[in-house]
């Protein structure tokens, strides 16, 4: 099945493709004008990551859908392009950009394939600050301290969503 294609059908970025990743890490000591508010420290980390890459497909192997060859993950063929180049970042906004109308299984059909390349769409990405406040604390005589620590995770709170059910058989 060399000479049909297929091999080279199969190329594209791996589902582990980060295109752009940042991670800061930093530590602040805070300088307040009071003995009881100096002493604080503020450290945390902010990462800020492109989306990894998903693949729309057909989602059957009968016909009409399917080319009947027993192999899953048949990708369709793109009929508007416009589509391309958009991060699939939120669920409500999913079945909007990735429609079935953009879509068609008509050449997986007849040709054996779709035109549309593997691993074409890039999923949300990642944007977490995570913070801490510290302080240690010293007894009068010097000999004992308590640290208090309190951490922030994903601060912002920004969701990660998973890729969406991208098959033209599912309903979703």
């Amino acid at each position: 099945q060399v000479e049909n294609g297929i091999i080279q059908d199969l190329k594209g970025p791996s589902v582990f493709d980060v295109r752009h990743s940042m991670v800061i890490t930093y530590t602040v000591p805070l300088h307040l004008p009071t003995h009881w508010l100096s002493g604080w420290t503020l450290s945390g980390t902010t990462l800020l990551r492109s989306g990894t890459p998903f693949s729309a497909e057909v989602g059957s192997d009968a016909p009409p859908l399917g080319n009947v060859d027993g192999e899953w993950q048949d990708r369709p063929s793109i009929l508007d392009p416009s589509i391309l180049h958009h991060s699939v970042d939120n669920p409500h906004t999913s079945q909007s950009i990735l429609r079935r109308s953009a879509f068609s299984a008509e050449d997986n059909f007849l040709k054996g394939r779709g035109n549309i390349g593997r691993n074409t769409f890039r999923k949300d990405g990642a944007a977490n600050f995570n913070v801490a406040l510290a302080r240690v604390f010293q007894f009068r005589d010097r000999t004992k301290s308590v640290a208090f620590r309190a951490e922030a995770l994903n601060m912002t709170n920004h969701p990660q969503f998973d890729a969406p059910i991208a098959l033209l058989a599912s309903p979703s």
